[in-house]
C-alpha cells in the first residue's frame, strides 16, 4: 500500500468502513504535510484544527499518566483533540514526518453523516472490540449469549414465609403456575421449594399441615448478569434452574432448559455426559466434543473469557468425575482435590498440562492415597490431559500431603522467595478446590495471606517476574518479531498474557481477594479502588482480546494435528483491524507494567 496515495485512506480503519461517497470526500480533502524531528505539532490545551494520517516517521504523544506512546506509519493522531476541542497532551515530531492532513469541518462532517466513524475514535479497545463482533454474521450467538436475565421471561417465583406447610406450599404452586417458590426465614434467609418437592412431600406424609424443610444455600444472579453467566453458575453448582432477583426486590425462575432453547444447538452441554460415566472409557469421547464445543463458540463469536470460564467449569467436573472413580471413599472424603495455573484461574482454553494437588486429613493411609493418585494422573493422561513436565501433580509427593506439611514448604518458599519457590506461591495463590473437603485449601490460602503479611518483600520478588519478557512492541507501534524456528511471530503468552496475568494475581494477593479468576481478580480491584474504572476495562479487554487471538491459533494447530501448547501467532495473518487491536492491547500491557513497577517499587530491589 503507497501511503502517498488518497485511496490508501481505504485500507485504515474507521475510513475503510464510511461509504463509497464519504470516502471519496474525505480523499479530496486531504492534504500533505511534512514537518521536520522536533517540531511541535500540537500543545496540551491547543485547539484542535485536523488529524494527521502518517505516511513516514514517528509522532510521540506526551502523556504524563500513562506514559508516551508513538505513532508510525498507517496510524492516525489527533483525533482525540477533535472529539473534545482541544488537544489533551503534547504532540512532537520524532522523526521527520510526511502526513496526510484532514481539517477539523471535513472530520466532524464524516461522523454527522457517519456516526459510527467518530463512535469508532471514542469507543476503547473492548467497546470497539465488541463493535465489530456485532456487525458480523457471528455475532447474533454472542448477543444472544449476553441477554441480560431482565430481558426473559421468567418463570413465576411466589414467595411465603417460614414456617411452610404442605397445603401452602401446593395452593401457592398452583395458583401461581409455578414450578417453585421462594420461602423467606428470619434467620436462615431465602430457600427454595420445588415442585418435586411437595411432590416427594405429598408421597411420605397425607398430613396436610407437615411442614416442609427449603433448599438451602439458595443460588441466584441479579437480573443485570447475562444468560452466559446463568449457565456457567447452573453447571458448576449442577443445579437445572436458579433464582433471578430484580433490582424492585422481587423475584424470578430462569431453568437451563429455558436458556438453551434458545442457543439450542450452538452450545450443547457435556456435564450430563460426565456425570452419567460409570468408567474412564465412557470419558473418552468428552475430550473430542469439548474441543468441537470450543470451535463452535469461539466460531461464533463467543468471547474468550466466557469460553475459557465454561471450558474451565467443564473440566473441573470431569476432574471430580475421574476423582470419584479412581479413589475409594474413605479417600475422597477425608482429602481436597485441588486445581492450579490456567485449571485453578478458570481460564483454561484447551487440553493443557495437568497443574493438581491433594491435601490430606489425619488417619488416611498413605499408600492408599499414593495409589489413588496415580490412578487419577493415569486416567487423565489417557483423556489427553499430559503430565505436568514439572511435576507439578498429586503424583508428587510434594503436591500430596497434609495441610502443616504444605504449610510447611510455604514457610521455607516465604523465607528464600527466589526460583520455584516463586512458582509454587503462584501456583497456591491461583489453586481452587474441585473435589472434597475445601475446609483443608482454605487453611492453606489463610496462611498464605498471614504469611504474606509478614513477608511484604515477597509481593515485589513476584512482581518482578513480569519483567523477565519484553512487550513485542516496537518505537513506533510496530511490532517486534521473532527470529529462528518462529520467525515472523511474537509469543502472545510471554508478551502479552502473562504480565497482566501475574501482575493482575500479585495485586491480589496483596488486596486480600479470594478470587483467582484474571477478570474478576480485575473487577474486584476496581471496586476496591486499586484499579481506575477505564483502566481495569482497557486491561480486561486486553486481556480477553489475546486470549482470543491465541485461541483462534490453538484451534489452528489442533485442525492441523498438532499439540494446541503453542502461543506463538503472526501478525501478518491477522486483518488490518486485529492488529490495530493488538498494538492497543499491547500498549495497555507497557502501561500495566509501569504501573507494576511504581507500585511495587521494583527498582528498589536488588
Amino acid at each position: 500500500m503507497n501511503l502517498l496515495e488518497p485511496s490508501s485512506l481505504t485500507m485504515i480503519p474507521p475510513f475503510d468502513r464510511l461509504p463509497d461517497n464519504l470516502q471519496a470526500r474525505a480523499q479530496g480533502a486531504l492534504d500533505v504535510v511534512y514537518a521536520p524531528r522536533g517540531k511541535r505539532l500540537a500543545d496540551a490545551g491547543e485547539p484542535a484544527a485536523g488529524l494527521w494520517i502518517i505516511v513516514k516517521g514517528v509522532v510521540r504523544e506526551c502523556n504524563e499518566a500513562d506514559g508516551d506512546v508513538l505513532h508510525g506509519p498507517g496510524e492516525v493522531v489527533g483525533a482525540f483533540g477533535l472529539l473534545h476541542g482541544t488537544h489533551p497532551c503534547l504532540l512532537t515530531v520524532e522523526e521527520e514526518l510526511i502526513a496526510h492532513w484532514l481539517p477539523a469541518h471535513v472530520f466532524h462532517e464524516l461522523g454527522q453523516q457517519h456516526p459510527a466513524f467518530l463512535h469508532f475514535y471514542r469507543e476503547d479497545l473492548e467497546t470497539k472490540r465488541r463493535a465489530r463482533l456485532e456487525g458480523d454474521e457471528r455475532g447474533a450467538l454472542t448477543l444472544l449469549l449476553h441477554t441480560c436475565l431482565s430481558e426473559l421471561t421468567l418463570q413465576p417465583l411466589p414467595r411465603l414465609k417460614a414456617p411452610v406447610t404442605l397445603r401452602e406450599a401446593a395452593r401457592a404452586l398452583h395458583e401461581a403456575g409455578a414450578k417453585a417458590l421462594l420461602v423467606e426465614d428470619e434467620v436462615a434467609g431465602f430457600g427454595m421449594l420445588t415442585q418435586s418437592d411437595v411432590v416427594a412431600a405429598l408421597a411420605q406424609s397425607d398430613d396436610p399441615c407437615t411442614v416442609l424443610e427449603a433448599r438451602r444455600p439458595l443460588v441466584g444472579l441479579d437480573a443485570s448478569d447475562d444468560l452466559f453467566a446463568a449457565l456457567q453458575l447452573m453447571l458448576r453448582h449442577r443445579i437445572s434452574q436458579l433464582v433471578v432477583w430484580r433490582a424492585d426486590g422481587s423475584a424470578g425462575l430462569v431453568r437451563q432448559k429455558d436458556i438453551l432453547s434458545l442457543v439450542a444447538s450452538h452450545a450443547p452441554l457435556l456435564d450430563r455426559e460426565i456425570e452419567r460415566a460409570t468408567c474412564i472409557d465412557d470419558l473418552h469421547e468428552v475430550a473430542g466434543h469439548l474441543v468441537d464445543l470450543v470451535r463452535g463458540l469461539h466460531g461464533r463469536g463467543v468471547r474468550a473469557r466466557h469460553v475459557s470460564a465454561w471450558v474451565s467449569e467443564l473440566n473441573a467436573k470431569l476432574y471430580a468425575k475421574v476423582w470419584a472413580l479412581v479413589a475409594p471413599q474413605d479417600v475422597r472424603d477425608a482429602s481436597c482435590l485441588f486445581l492450579m495455573g490456567s485449571e485453578g484461574r478458570g481460564e483454561q482454553l484447551l487440553r493443557t498440562d495437568q497443574d493438581n494437588g491433594l491435601l490430606l486429613a489425619e488417619g488416611l493411609d498413605e499408600a492408599e492415597v499414593a495409589e489413588a493418585a496415580a490412578h487419577l494422573v493415569d486416567a487423565l493422561e489417557l483423556l489427553g490431559l499430559p503430565r505436568c513436565p514439572g511435576g507439578i501433580m498429586a503424583s508428587n509427593p510434594l503436591w500430596r500431603q497434609r495441610v502443616e506439611g504444605l504449610v510447611s514448604v510455604l514457610r521455607q518458599d516465604m523465607e528464600k522467595p527466589e526460583g520455584k519457590a516463586l512458582l509454587r506461591l503462584a501456583m497456591l495463590a491461583d489453586a481452587r478446590t474441585v473435589a472434597g473437603r475445601s475446609d483443608l485449601l482454605e487453611a492453606i490460602r489463610a496462611e498464605l495471606n498471614v504469611q504474606l503479611a509478614a513477608h511484604p518483600a515477597v509481593l515485589a520478588r513476584m512482581a518482578r517476574q513480569i519483567l523477565a519478557f519484553e512487550t513485542p512492541l516496537g518505537v513506533f507501534s510496530s511490532f517486534v518479531l521473532e527470529k529462528g524456528e518462529h520467525r515472523g511471530e511474537l509469543d502472545l503468552k510471554k508478551g502479552g498474557l502473562f504480565p497482566i496475568m501475574h501482575g493482575v494475581r500479585v495485586f491480589a494477593l496483596e488486596a486480600g481477594i479470594h478470587e483467582t479468576n484474571t477478570f474478576e481478580r480485575i473487577e474486584r480491584l476496581r471496586e476496591l479502588g486499586r484499579f481506575e474504572p477505564a483502566f481495569a476495562r482497557d486491561l480486561a479487554g486486553a486481556y480477553d482480546f489475546m486470549l482470543s487471538l491465541r485461541l483462534t491459533a490453538m484451534l489452528e494447530d489442533v485442525s492441523a494435528g498438532r499439540p494446541a501448547t503453542d502461543s506463538h501467532i503472526a501478525p501478518d495473518r491477522l486483518d488490518h483491524f486485529e492488529r490495530d487491536l493488538l498494538r492497543d492491547a499491547l500498549r495497555t500491557v507497557e502501561r500495566f507494567k509501569r504501573l507494576v513497577h511504581h507500585h511495587f517499587k521494583l527498582h528498589l530491589l536488588s
